[in-house]
Formats: C-alpha cells, sequence, structure tokens
C-alpha cells in the first residue's frame, strides 16, 4: 500500500519522515481504532476516541485525553489534501507511545467506500472460523490485525472470503477487529465484552437501532456449537454491517438485518 501523505501530530508529511514505518508497525502492538467518514466529517468520532483512550491506558498504563475537534480537523486536512471524493472513507488513528505522558498520533487513509453512512453494507460474504488467542483481545491492536489479516489470507486459501474468531472455549464474538452478532428469530445476541468482544461505537450503535426496530436484545454467549440455531450473523464494521451469507457449511439469511438497515 502506497501512502501520499499521513497526519503525524497534526503535521502532514510523507511516510519517509515518520519514525517508523507504517506498515511494519504490527511489531509494536499499538492502540488504534478505524474511523469512517461521510462528505470528509468522521462519523461516531467522540465514542471511538474515548474507547481508544481506554485501549491505550489498558495496554501501557497511561490516561490519554484525545480532543475530537482537532482530530476532526486533521482528518478533513488530510482527506482535503489527498483529494478523496466525499463518499465513505476510513481511517486509521494510531497511537504511539513516545516516552512522555501525551502518546504520538498517526493517522492513515485506509480506502474509499460507497458507503458514505452506517448502513447494511450489499456484500454477503462466505466465512469460516479461525481459532486463536489473542493478548487484549478487547481492544483494538495491531497484534490483533495481523492476527487476523493471517487468518483471512488462510480462509482465502480454502475459499472462503473471511475468518470469524472462536476462543479455546468455543465462543466466537470477533471478525477480525470486528465484532460478531447472531440472530434467532426476532432476538440479537451481542457477546459481551468478558467475552472478547471488542469495545466500539459500531457495536453500540447496532444495539440501538435494534432496540429501534422492536428487536430482543440478549448480551451473551455465541458458541461454535450452537451455529446450526442461528437464522443470521452479522459482521459489524466501521462502515456498517454485514449479513454472512455462510458460516462454514451453515447458510445464513439476512432478513432482520434489512429491517435494521432502516433504523441505522
Amino acid at each position: 500500500m502506497k501512502y501520499d501523505k499521513v497526519s503525524y501530530n497534526g503535521r502532514l508529511i510523507g511516510p519517509e519522515e515518520l519514525p517508523l514505518n507504517p506498515l511494519s508497525m504490527v511489531g509494536c502492538n499499538l492502540a488504534y481504532t478505524v474511523v469512517n467518514t461521510s462528505a470528509h466529517q468522521p462519523l461516531m468520532l467522540d465514542r471511538k476516541l474515548e474507547v481508544l483512550a481506554e485501549s491505550y491506558e489498558a495496554m501501557f498504563g497511561t490516561a490519554v485525553t484525545l480532543n475530537p475537534e482537532e482530530i476532526t480537523h486533521e482528518i478533513g486536512e488530510l482527506l482535503y489534501y489527498g483529494l478523496y471524493p466525499k463518499v465513505g472513507n476510513t481511517l486509521t488513528i494510531y497511537l504511539l507511545p513516545n516516552g512522555n505522558n501525551a502518546p504520538d498520533r498517526l493517522i492513515i487513509h485506509t480506502e474509499t467506500t460507497p458507503y458514505n453512512a452506517f448502513t447494511l453494507l450489499d456484500v454477503r460474504p462466505r466465512a469460516n472460523i479461525a481459532r486463536y488467542e489473542i493478548p487484549f483481545e478487547r481492544h483494538h491492536t495491531t497484534l490483533s490485525l495481523a492476527a487476523t489479516r493471517h487468518a483471512d489470507l488462510m480462509a482465502k486459501r480454502y475459499g472462503y472470503d473471511l475468518s470469524v474468531r472462536a476462543n479455546a472455549r468455543g465462543e466466537i464474538s470477533t471478525s477480525g477487529d470486528n465484532t460478531v452478532m447472531a440472530i434467532r428469530g426476532n432476538t440479537l445476541i451481542v457477546p459481551t465484552t468478558e467475552q472478547g468482544a471488542r469495545k466500539s461505537a459500531e457495536r453500540e450503535a447496532v444495539m440501538e437501532a435494534a432496540q429501534r426496530a422492536n428487536m430482543q436484545i440478549i448480551e451473551g454467549v455465541i458458541r461454535v456449537e450452537n451455529i446450526e440455531s442461528y437464522d443470521e450473523m452479522w459482521v459489524v464494521t466501521p462502515s456498517g454491517i454485514v449479513a454472512l451469507y455462510s458460516l462454514g457449511t451453515k447458510l445464513l439469511m439476512n432478513i432482520c438485518a434489512s429491517r435494521i438497515a432502516r433504523h441505522l
């Protein structure tokens, strides 16, 4: 991936000016978050920065304060300079420890998508189950990102589009760094953060939308052994809900996903 410019502590610079290579940061295990934008304005940024600050403190033991207005300006400047279209753009914000109380902040444009709102994505991927453990599993870290990329590469090797992670106890909570949810009838089953689900603004947004759609919500465990009993399974991404076409040999529907889309 080639980066023309990145935002580093509020300055637009070339990647060659960074103190480390952005493509090798997976070796450092940094806290990060992915932000989706509409018309160059970040969505759900306040809550995302709260979660990012919590992750940084959990990993490095230092409390950090992030200014949403300042970061909104940095995102807008990066997108404007790069001449990115005013549709959906995703950006990754990394916090880099530097020995001081305030970490360095790196913002990189990740991709441009047609989704300029948090919505139901018109893709139905086929997924398999990958069993692995990661540290700080409730947080977005570059180590979990590296594990995700490896699992997805292995999934594609065997004809799938992505992988869904199960821990050693057979509990499913994430696909990469995105929360997985299950639907049985009119009930939305949301894994808890204690189970390993990521803290995220998107997780909360989907639960609120489910309430508006008059769905019953249960925070509980999604188990591998119960896959055959689920009608739908969703991966909740920064851009919106992805309703899986299948998980392993289980074919899944997207009826509730289509219904909830009107309430996002």
